[in-house]
């Protein structure tokens, strides 16, 4: 059973960001917190992208559609402990994948706000592996407090989640993760395929620098 070796990889993971392993690559690691309590720990491999209100006001994100390259390479374990299974069970394409995203819910108090992968980035189908425990993802949800959704799916922990190309969910409403839908410490594992436009852009924004 690799769901145990896996979580206590990422369990390391956020022990080494906070010892400083990310130092020379800082947007690796992205933190959110309540006061002095750390509530959700973003982590890029490979690529990351410009994301929420917040950044978006602060940076540029026209320029390869809020895509970067300036994030540390994927660790070994999360190719051989998650991506390549689920190469061998046929889930995920070979040599499809050059972006990892891990959201690491420390206590289940904050999630995911709505939102739409946007495929000028990302190439679809995009797949996600969820840890620790049992959630569900939300669809059409309403408002700030991400009420009255239109439909929700469960997310038991170890369920692979896919959005399909050019389905309706990936393409037409909105999804999120709701604090009322995770009962404690959670995580996803991100499987992304960046477009390669976006990619292309974002490797002479870095060589720019």
């Amino acid at each position: 059973d690799l769901l145990p070796l896996l979580e206590s990889d990422v369990d390391n993971l956020v022990a080494a960001a906070k010892n400083g392993a990310f130092s020379a690559f800082p947007e690796t690691v992205q933190s959110s917190h309540r006061g002095n309590k750390l509530l959700r720990t973003k982590f890029f491999f490979g690529m990351r992208y410009i994301w929420g209100a917040d950044q978006e006001r602060k940076l540029a994100k026209d320029p390869a559609y809020g895509v970067r390259t300036d994030v540390a390479q994927a660790p070994k374990w999360l190719r051989e402990h998650a991506e390549l299974p689920l190469v061998d069970l046929g889930v995920i394409p070979q040599a499809f994948i050059n972006a990892f995203a891990i959201n690491v819910y420390h206590d289940g108090s904050l999630g995911l706000a709505q939102h739409k992968d946007d495929v000028r980035r990302f190439q679809q189908p995009i797949f996600s592996l969820r840890l620790y425990s049992d959630s569900r993802l939300t669809f059409g949800a309403q408002g700030l407090g991400m009420m009255d959704p239109a439909f929700f799916i469960p997310m038991p922990r170890g369920c692979v989640t896919v959005l399909c190309e050019g389905g309706y969910a990936a393409n037409n409403i909105t999804h999120c993760v709701r604090p009322a839908d995770m009962s404690g410490k959670s995580a996803s594992v991100i499987f992304r395929r960046i477009q390669d436009q976006a990619l292309t852009e974002a490797r002479k924004i870095e060589g720019a620098n």
